[in-house]
């Protein structure tokens, strides 16, 4: 195949995700029980899933944890416009290196084991009655159909200022025939942006207050995961609205049209209606700090 038409392949895979994707879609019904499981990876089990971090994202080493770029959006519109599914291959590229340059060596600081934090926070779900009768937690050594990687993303919304998010990577797998039949991201972000240094910054908090922040943040995911897989959550009535924020990986605000699931005192449930492309692409949970005013334009 030519050169040329391989790049133009690579722009349409891009441009692909453009219309309403796969996770604006509910969770299909399925024979009882569904058994889940957290994979310790994020590399594990991509599942047909679209590149999920852009170029320029850096990937702390031995880690489920990323830092988006400090450069901003143009990192971000790179991969998904003009390489696509190939945009992997230039994942943590020179602008992962800025990003990497503003931690000061703060890795292992940040590094925090996202298994076993959504697996005890599923686990403890689940016993309390959240999932029903349908979904359960897979043993050890039994086939798995609902998989399940979490992440963990620190992404700017200035130039020194990074929000925290978690995000659950879900996919539902027909081992006889390895596809994919469903796929959704659970995407939550409550607390306040932090430098990384100085005073009140992420290198300022004890690892068990970044820890709290992480798990709260897991136990929202969780919830509205396991409410959206018993059709709780999502409505065919939901209001639509165009909203404008700085969401996961976009150090810019962007606006985007969303359904409200939910509202809340303090923090609301959307869906973005977008392509799966979008690396923000599935439920969303917001704190109200996320929105910021919309331009004349």
């Amino acid at each position: 195949m030519k050169k040329s038409a391989l790049i133009l392949l690579a722009i349409l895979i891009g441009f692909s995700g453009g219309c309403a994707g796969v996770m604006t879609r509910k969770f299909p019904a399925t024979e009882n029980p569904v058994k889940m499981w957290v994979f310790a990876k994020v590399d594990e089990n991509l599942h047909g899933f679209t590149q999920d971090w852009p170029w320029g994202t850096y990937h702390i080493p031995n880690s489920n944890v990323f830092v988006a770029s400090v450069k901003g959006d143009e990192g971000v519109m790179a991969p998904y416009s003009f390489f696509g599914l190939l945009g992997l291959a230039f994942a943590g590229g020179n602008t992962a290196g800025d990003s990497k340059k503003q931690m000061h060596g703060l890795e292992a600081h940040l590094t925090l084991d996202t298994q076993k934090m959504t697996q005890k926070c599923l686990s403890e779900a689940l016993a309390q009655g959240s999932g029903g009768d349908r979904f359960v937690l897979a043993g050890e050594n039994e086939e798995s159909t609902l998989q399940i990687v979490p992440y963990m993303v620190f992404s700017f919304v200035d130039k020194e200022k990074a929000r925290l998010w978690v995000i659950l990577k879900t996919s539902l797998v027909d081992n006889n025939f390895n596809q994919v039949d469903w796929k959704c991201r659970y995407i939550a972000a409550l607390g306040e942006p932090r430098t990384f240094n100085g005073q009140d910054g992420w290198a300022s908090l004890q690892p068990r207050e970044i820890e709290a922040e992480a798990i709260r943040d897991t136990q929202e995911a969780v919830r509205a995961f396991l409410a959206d897989l018993q059709g709780k959550l999502r409505n065919e009535q939901a209001p639509r609205e165009k909203v404008n924020g700085c969401w996961v990986f976009y150090k810019r605000p962007r606006k985007v049209d969303v359904k409200f699931l939910v509202r809340g005192d303090r923090d609301d449930i959307v869906l973005p209606m977008v392509g799966d492309g979008e690396y923000f692409a599935g439920v969303n949970i917001l704190p109200k700090d996320f929105y910021q005013a919309m331009d004349k334009k």
